[in-house]
């Protein structure tokens, strides 16, 4: 369920979607509850099975709204799409963004272990849109990856760097280490097995032993941090 606080979108992104092509001029002049409401139904569809799959009866329905006024206001299906895309964007960086500070506060052991789990917790809340993610980062979709896969990597590189910054500065782990290098080596290598343990056709190739995915994943964190101390 999306929860409309009123701040989903603000005058200034419909200015900026509306540059980028993604919203008509039509949608620019409505009501601010009116896109508010196109907006919540498209991202409920967009969450629920995908941005690629929203369908436009049912969100135009959802809205209080006919799917003619839809193509009015964003010109066609493929544009609502990327108007999905962009939205789920960045919601998903800011939420991941939001768990920095207390990710920092941990010791770099218990920062990962939550990292993980809340990120496997995070992947199952949000599955058909991270089902879309994982298949684009993969399937190498240059404008999804762009779009979608790029700034959501980006927030988690972020996260990862931030925690490796606050225990370098505690003297957890060596401070002859780079925290931006460091931070990609444990984001990579912990991304690959997570990945795995949520994709059935790269745990095939990743993880094909009979070992729990959280047995390797507890090794790999003791791994990774005893070569940082």
């Amino acid at each position: 369920m999306v929860h409309d606080d009123g701040g989903i979108l603000t005058p200034d992104a419909v200015r900026e979607f509306e540059r980028a092509g993604l919203v008509t001029a039509t949608f620019r002049r409505l009501e601010h509850s009116r896109q508010q409401a196109i907006t919540v139904a498209i991202l409920e569809e967009a969450f629920e099975r995908g941005p690629a799959r929203i369908r436009l009866k049912e969100t135009a329905a959802a809205a209080g709204v006919s799917v003619g006024s839809l193509y009015q206001y964003f010109g066609s299906q493929r544009v609502v799409v990327d108007f999905a895309i962009e939205l789920v964007a960045g919601i998903l960086s800011a939420e991941l963004r939001s768990f920095v500070p207390e990710l920092r506060k941990l010791p770099l052991r218990d920062g990962l272990e939550a990292w993980l789990s809340g990120g496997v917790e995070w992947s199952r809340s949000y599955a058909a849109v991270m089902r879309y993610f994982t298949r684009a980062a993969y399937d190498g979709d240059p404008a999804v990856s762009l779009r979608l896969v790029r700034p959501i990597a980006e927030a988690m590189l972020e996260a990862m760097t931030a925690m490796v910054a606050a225990a370098i500065e505690r003297g957890e782990i060596r401070a002859d280490l780079d925290p931006d290098v460091t931070a990609s080596v444990l984001h990579g290598a912990l991304s690959a097995i997570v990945d795995a343990s949520l994709l059935p056709h790269l745990g095939g190739y990743l993880l094909p032993g009979s070992t729990p995915a959280a047995d390797t994943i507890a090794a790999a964190i003791d791994t990774l941090v005893r070569g940082l101390s």
